[in-house]
């Protein structure tokens, strides 16, 4: 039996492939996305402006890999979530988002 693909900005990813977002748009963030985006598909930026993270993954020379999105559409989209936060923000985050 073969996993039915799931659909995705970034293109069709197999279902057993989780999609990952890293929240959070600072070095942390720009460094993990630097590193995840060659090796995971269905990968989503996001961070509070949305915009400036799509300039950045152009940038990166990752565009059609990464996707980039707001907190609440990442949140609903994706598999696995990666902090890439401060703790005091990293709270914050999921008392909103939880």
């Amino acid at each position: 039996m073969t996993a039915s693909p799931t659909t995705t900005d970034t293109g069709t990813v197999p279902a057993s492939t989780p999609v990952t977002a890293v929240i959070g748009s600072g070095r942390m963030g720009d460094a993990l996305v630097r590193l995840l985006a060659p090796h995971r598909r269905g990968l989503i930026w996001s961070g509070r402006d949305p915009q400036r993270l799509t300039a950045r993954v152009a940038e990166l020379g990752h565009t059609g890999v990464v996707d980039t999105a707001d907190h609440t559409t990442a949140v609903h989209r994706a598999d696995l979530l990666v902090l890439a936060l401060w703790h005091r923000h990293a709270l914050d985050f999921v008392r909103t988002h939880a």
